[in-house]
């Protein structure tokens, strides 16, 4: 018969549906038929062979065993009694972590159907009261034998966004730096060249253009050739 465990243990569910999927078969609709997948099988292991649980000041250690696990003719997670040796069916209960359990445990699931010569993996964390849908923690690749995460996926992608946030970060302090280190004498010349440019050349001010010293500042020697010079004060 099988101790249960002490009611204070913290448990997460681990739930799942798994059909294999073909064409459509002799009968009444058109539909790819889904089939149950006898031969699929699968270990979820712990990553700490054992745990201790504390409650008040009694620790109990739990000694951590991989499960068994296999799907039933509706496609339903099942996994086997250690002790019988009996598929049972039923949301499988799983310790989970919060702060009564030492160290923090992870879970790796790992699935091989034996006649198609294809096996894959998923890791996957369960904290007390949560429930993990195993089809968000492995993708069966369509090459046999080898691994396709959805959690690395996932990952990848936070990582890319982070890249991209340094570089945006980066890129604005590059900025403000340039703006800084640029005297203002050569703002203002940036400025005035870029009304030169929206003002087709043609620039407005006091004095005459071929005495440089009466336009107050306006003619400085460097203008294109063939710019237009108005005065207002018909110098």
């Amino acid at each position: 018969m099988t101790v249960p465990p002490p009611p204070t243990v913290p448990t997460g569910t681990v739930a799942h549906r798994y059909l294999g999927v073909s064409a459509d078969g002799p009968d009444t609709d058109t539909a790819p038929d889904l089939i149950h997948l006898r031969a699929v099988t699968g270990v979820i292991t712990p990553s700490t062979p054992r745990l201790i649980h504390t409650s008040g000041s009694t620790a109990t250690t739990l000694e951590c065993l991989p499960i068994k696990i296999s799907y039933d003719a509706s496609g339903h997670l099942q996994y086997t009694d250690p002790e019988t040796g009996e598929a049972q069916s039923g949301p499988l209960r799983l310790p989970a972590n919060d702060d009564s359990i030492a160290p923090t445990i992870t879970y790796e699931v790992v699935w091989s159907i034996p006649g198609l010569g294809r096996t894959w993996s998923g890791n996957f964390a369960l904290d007390a009261g949560d429930t993990v849908d195993l089809s968000t923690v492995g993708l069966a690749s369509a090459v046999p034998g080898s691994s396709a995460l959805f959690v690395d996926l996932l990952k990848a992608a936070r990582e890319l966004e982070g890249v991209v946030d340094v570089v945006s970060d980066a890129r604005d302090d590059t900025i403000a730096a340039r703006d800084v280190a640029v005297p203002a004498a050569d703002r203002a010349e940036q400025a005035r060249d870029a009304t030169l440019t929206a003002a087709t050349w043609t620039l407005t001010g006091p004095g005459r253009p071929d005495q440089p010293a009466t336009t107050g500042g306006i003619i400085t020697g460097s203008e294109p050739v063939g710019t237009d010079y108005r005065s207002t004060d018909g110098a």
